[in-house]
C-alpha cells in the first residue's frame, strides 16, 4: 500500500527561528550553518528518496519522473546543497538520534517518521514540520509480504487477514489507534496501557498527546453520534458487540465429514470427530498434516470446503469466529505490544461489552491463576517467553469460553520452559474444567498432555485414541511412519 509521504523537513524551532520556505533559503541556511542540515543514504531511507524524488517538482525540472535526462535542476542543486550537509547517515533512524541529541537542527523527514520518533521518544515533541514552495506529495511504498515456504493451509488465512486488514473500516482504526498516529482530541491516554517510563524494548505505549491536535475539545466531549468510551468505529454486524458471554458448559463437539480445500488440493479430507465436554484433545503429526488448517477451521479463520461443526445441537461452522466465542492461543502469542498485560487479558471482555468492574474482577482472577499478579501493569516486551505465553492463556481463558484452541504454543519457548508450561497447561485445564483441541507435532508433549490424540498424515486421520507411554522399540506402521518420532501405542 502507498501513502502521502513527503518530502518534509523537520526542524528544531529554538535552532531554526526562520524555516527556510524554498530551496533559495533552505540552500542559504545550509550554508550558513553548515553541517546543520542532514538526510539519510536515500537507497536506505524513505526521507531520503522522498526528499530526492520530490525536489524535480519543487525545481521544476523538465521531467520529475525521469532522472537520467530531466533531473538538470535537481543534480545542480544537490551539488551545491551537499557541500554545506551533514554527512550521510545510513539510515534514517540515525538522523532523528541527531535532531534529538542537538548533533543537527534540520532533517528531511516524512509523515510517518514525524510521529513515530516522537512517540519513541527520540526527538522532543517541540520539532516541527515545514515544506517547500512547491511542494508536491511523493509516495513512500510500503508491502505486506508473505515470506517464502509459507504452507498453503496457513497462506489462505494470511491472504484474506490481508484483505481484510486494507478495508477502508480497519484502515480507519489503524489512523485512530494505531502505534504511529495520535488520538483524536476527545481521547485521553489510557493507565492501563502501560507506564511511559518504562517501555518495552523497541516497544512503547503511545504517550498522550503525540501531537496537540488543532482543535482542542473540552474534557468529557464526545463527537456526536460516537458513544462515550468508543474510541475505535463500529467494524462489522452491529449486533456482534456486547454479545452474551458463551456458556461453557457443552456435553459434545463434532465434526462431521470437515474438509478444507486450497485450490485442487485437499488439505483436511473428512474429518469426523466427537470431542466431549471437558476433555483434552490433541491433534498429532508431522508438518503438513492439516492439524493446524482443522484448527483454524474450528476457530472460524478458514471456511469450510465442506461438512459441519456442532456444539450439541447447534451448528456453529456458519458463524464468525467472534459468535462462537472459542479462546485462542497463537504460536506466536499475538499480544498488542502496545497494551499492558491488564488491558491485553481484558480485550476479549471490552470486546464483548462486559462492564468495568467485572471486567476487573475477571481479569484479577486470570491474573492469579497465571501466576502474574504482579506484572499486570508491564508491557509484553518487558516481559519473558514463559510469561507472554500465561499472559495470551490468560487472555484465551477469561472470557469462560465453551472452547480453547491451542496452535502449538510451546514451539517458541526453551526446552525447560517447555516442561514448565505443560504443567501449567494442565494445570489450568483440569482447575478451570475447560475443552482443549491442542496441536502440536511433538509427541511427547501430545502424550503428557492429552486425554485423547487424534493422529493425521496428509489430512486424513490414522488413528484416534487415548496415549499410553510404551517400553517397546519402534515399531512403524502404515499408520504411524517408523522415521517419525517414537511408537506409541493406543488402549
Amino acid at each position: 500500500m502507498e501513502y502521502p509521504s513527503g518530502p518534509l523537513l523537520e526542524y528544531n524551532p529554538a535552532k531554526v527561528t526562520n524555516p527556510p520556505t524554498n530551496t533559495d533559503e533552505l540552500l542559504a541556511w545550509a550554508k550558513a550553518h553548515p553541517g546543520r542540515f542532514q538526510y539519510a543514504v536515500p537507497k536506505n531511507s524513505g526521507p531520503g528518496r522522498t526528499f530526492l524524488m520530490g525536489l524535480p517538482y519543487i525545481l521544476g525540472d523538465s521531467d520529475p519522473k525521469n532522472p537520467t535526462t530531466g533531473w538538470d535542476k535537481t543534480w545542480a542543486y544537490l551539488k551545491d546543497l551537499g557541500q554545506y550537509t551533514a554527512p550521510y547517515e545510513s539510515g534514517t533512524g540515525n538522523t532523528m538520534t541527531n535532531l534529538g541529541k542537538g548533533t543537527v537542527d534540520m532533517i528531511a523527514s516524512t509523515t510517518g517518521w514525524d510521529i513515530n520518533p516522537r512517540v519513541l521518544g527520540t526527538v522532543p515533541d517541540t520539532v516541527k514540520i515545514t515544506t517547500l514552495k512547491g511542494f508536491h506529495w511523493v509516495n513512500d511504498a510500503q508491502y505486506a509480504v508473505v515470506p517464502k515456504g509459507v504452507g498453503s493451509d496457513k497462506l489462505s488465512a494470511i491472504i484474506n487477514l490481508l484483505q481484510y486488514m486494507l478495508t477502508p473500516a480497519q484502515q480507519a482504526i489503524a489512523f485512530d489507534k494505531g502505534l504511529l498516529l495520535p488520538r483524536p482530541g476527545h481521547q485521553g491516554r489510557d493507565p492501563g496501557d502501560g507506564t511511559t517510563g518504562q517501555p518495552g524494548r523497541d516497544q512503547q505505549a503511545r504517550p498522550g498527546g503525540v501531537r496537540r491536535p488543532h482543535r482542542q475539545q473540552p474534557a468529557g466531549a464526545v463527537p456526536a453520534g460516537r458513544p462515550a468510551g468508543r474510541g475505535v468505529c463500529q467494524v462489522g454486524h452491529r449486533d456482534r458487540r456486547g454479545q452474551e458471554m458463551s456458556d461453557r458448559r457443552f456435553d459434545h463437539l463434532r465434526l462431521e465429514k470437515v474438509t478444507r480445500r486450497f485450490g485442487d488440493k485437499v488439505v483436511l479430507d473428512a474429518l469426523d470427530l466427537h470431542i466431549a465436554g471437558g476433555e483434552f484433545v490433541a491433534l498429532l503429526g508431522p508438518s503438513g498434516c492439516g492439524k493446524s488448517t482443522a484448527l483454524n477451521c474450528l476457530a472460524g479463520l478458514l471456511p469450510l470446503s465442506g461438512g459441519s461443526i456442532w456444539l450439541d445441537n447447534k451448528r456453529v461452522d456458519t458463524l464468525p469466529p467472534e459468535r462462537r466465542g472459542f479462546g485462542m492461543v497463537f504460536q506466536n502469542y499475538a499480544l498488542f505490544p502496545h497494551m499492558s498485560v491488564r488491558r491485553n487479558i481484558g480485550f476479549g471482555l471490552r470486546m464483548r461489552g462486559a462492564g468495568r468492574s467485572e471486567t476487573r474482577r475477571r481479569v484479577d482472577e486470570a491474573l492469579r491463576l497465571v501466576q502474574l499478579p504482579q506484572y499486570a501493569s508491564r508491557l509484553p516486551g518487558q516481559l519473558s517467553g514463559g510469561q507472554q505465553q500465561r499472559v495470551a492463556i490468560a487472555r484465551a481463558v477469561v472470557i469462560e469460553p465453551p472452547l480453547v484452541l491451542m496452535d502449538e504454543p510451546l514451539s517458541n519457548l526453551d526446552a525447560a520452559l517447555r516442561l514448565d508450561m505443560r504443567t501449567e497447561i494442565r494445570r489450568l485445564h483440569q482447575s478451570l474444567g475447560l475443552t482443549t483441541v491442542y496441536v502440536t507435532h511433538d509427541q511427547e508433549e501430545a502424550l503428557s498432555l492429552a486425554d485423547r490424540l487424534v493422529v493425521l498424515r496428509e489430512g486424513v486421520v490414522q488413528q484416534v485414541g487415548t496415549p499410553r507411554r510404551s517400553s517397546t522399540a519402534r515399531r512403524p506402521t502404515p499408520m504411524w511412519p517408523g522415521s517419525w518420532g517414537t511408537a506409541t501405542c493406543f488402549r
